[in-house]
């Protein structure tokens, strides 16, 4: 059975603070980095990687890792990787994550009298390997495969990669002036990124577009055809073309190119930060085989030893019920001091029908709205009240940027308690949400349970004195524009294309191509 939720517990003001996000329509996502300079950097980056790699589903997958510290004065010296997931850890999560350890520790392990020095970033095709080198290709191409299906989701997302291989083929191509199929705003734009591409140079002094502009377009050709494939050889080829648009990356971030990005963003927008996103499985990669060839992080995981922890999510199989009807708003609404005026209960009973909308709800009798739903505790959540109390490096890795909820979660954590625990940052929207509570963890032993409880009792008063606001500043905003509807926006499409399409090659497996 469904477990009803009261109207003023902090599960329910969550709900409709994001209710009434959902009824705004959804604003753009507000990147909130936090402040390394708080945490170790080597480790925050091990962290994230590891928690980025260890997505192998296309969706609704997210993954956070943290690391418990021996206690001081112990004879224990391995440290503790806790890892939990916004629904019960996958039998694949913990089994990736141990196959990865172990082939850390083969290159952990290997023979130093064989082992030759390795700059990770550089790309080393498999045929011309040593043995030593050969082993950080296991690991690359073993990552590029479990990760396969949200690389694929991520690369396809809105048609960018199309949009990429475009816009590519439109560089070298007619001639922006010789385009008829174009409007003249885009000749226009077209003439300016032609323009500025001959501008740009790899880090050897050779013109980007004759040395690499075509290897980026066919590599970005062969993931769009396979990066799903099951063929043996075809990680091999998938991790040589990531590599090579990781390079183009890498020549186009270069302070010296901005002009260029910006013309080439004014053709088509978006395109560079979609190339950032579907190559940052190879800087993950590169943090996470540090882990084996770092002196502080070899010895921390391999010398002094480690272990592996796999979170129990206290709301993976539970359904809620939220009630919600015209007195329960106004009730809310006024606990969190908004003025309601005569004219505000037709507002609000145009506020439960959209609510319903949103949720695929009936409404039943005078604007009554019962949803059962599931409501996570997500997994930064749930490792932080795991590490709560212990030694433990203060951030924790999460594969994608958390949301505004667990923003707020965090900020009344470090309020409550002075410890500085952060995560990457926020994208600060909301999504379904349910509050930790530090004393749930029925894995703990010989606890100040009186401590836990004044400190989760302070930690979640924080946190419903936000979410109280938040509701504030979401009702302002729906009464300012009660009609706003949900912000949609349309797949960008690439202006047409000149000429026959460019046979698709194998350019960017050309020595000469390398950065």
């Amino acid at each position: 059975m469904p477990v009803k939720q009261d109207s003023s517990s902090l599960n329910f003001l969550a709900f409709l603070a994001h209710g009434l996000d959902e009824v705004n329509g959804p604003g753009r996502r507000k990147y909130s980095e936090s402040s390394l300079a708080k945490a170790d950097k080597l480790q925050a980056r091990t962290l994230d990687s590891l928690a980025y790699i260890l997505v192998g589903q296309e969706s609704s997958q997210v993954v956070a890792v943290g690391a418990l510290l021996p206690p001081k004065g112990s004879s224990e010296t391995a440290i503790t990787l806790v890892v939990s997931e916004n629904d019960s850890v996958l039998d694949s999560t913990s089994s990736h994550l141990n196959h990865v350890l172990g082939l850390l520790r083969v290159i952990h392990d290997y023979p130093p009298t064989k082992a030759e020095d390795i700059r990770i970033e550089d790309f080393e095709r498999k045929g011309e390997a040593t043995d030593y080198v050969r082993q950080f290709i296991t690991l690359e191409t073993a990552l590029i495969k479990y990760c396969a299906p949200k690389l694929d989701k991520r690369y396809r997302k809105d048609s960018r990669n199309t949009n990429f291989t475009d816009s590519l083929a439109d560089l070298f191509g007619l001639p922006a002036h010789e385009r008829d199929d174009l409007t003249q705003t885009q000749r226009d734009s077209l003439k300016a990124f032609q323009a500025a591409a001959h501008m740009v140079t790899r880090s050897d002094g050779r013109p980007w577009l004759q040395h690499g502009a075509r290897a980026s377009h066919s590599a970005a050709r062969y993931l769009s055809q396979n990066l799903l494939s099951g063929d043996a050889d075809v990680p091999e080829r998938i991790r040589s073309a990531l590599h090579s648009l990781h390079s183009a990356k890498k020549v186009l971030d270069q302070l010296k190119h901005l002009e260029f990005r910006i013309f080439w963003n004014a053709y088509i927008k978006n395109v560079l930060r979609w190339l950032s996103k579907a190559t940052a499985i190879c800087e993950h990669y590169g943090n996470v085989a540090r882990i084996a060839t770092t002196p502080s992080l070899a010895s921390a995981f391999f010398s002094r030893g480690f272990k592996t922890k796999f979170l129990r999510n206290p709301m993976a199989s539970r359904q809620v019920s939220f009630f919600v009807d015209r007195p329960t708003v106004r009730q809310v609404l006024s606990s969190v001091g908004v003025p309601l005026e005569h004219e505000d209960e037709q507002r609000i009973n145009d506020f439960i029908v959209r609510l319903a909308n949103s949720q695929t709800a009936d409404i039943t009798g005078d604007h009554q709205l019962e949803v059962t739903t599931h409501i996570p505790v997500h997994c930064e959540c749930n490792v932080l009240k795991a590490i709560h109390s212990k030694p433990a490096v203060s951030y924790i890795g999460v594969s994608e940027l958390s949301c505004a909820f667990c923003a707020i979660y965090f900020d009344a954590y470090r309020e409550v308690t002075g410890e500085r625990t952060y995560t990457r940052g926020t994208h600060d929207q909301t999504t379904d949400w349910a509050c930790a509570s530090l004393v749930e963890d029925d894995s703990r032993s010989g606890i100040n349970l009186k401590d836990f409880l004044e400190t989760d009792t302070r930690i979640r008063a924080s946190v419903c004195k936000q979410l109280r606001g938040k509701i504030a500043r979401g009702w302002n905003v729906y009464v300012a524009s009660p009609r706003n509807s949900q912000s949609t926006s349309a797949s960008e499409q690439s202006p047409g294309r000149s000429g026959n399409e460019e046979k698709a090659d194998d350019d960017w497996e050309n020595p000469d191509y390398a950065e």
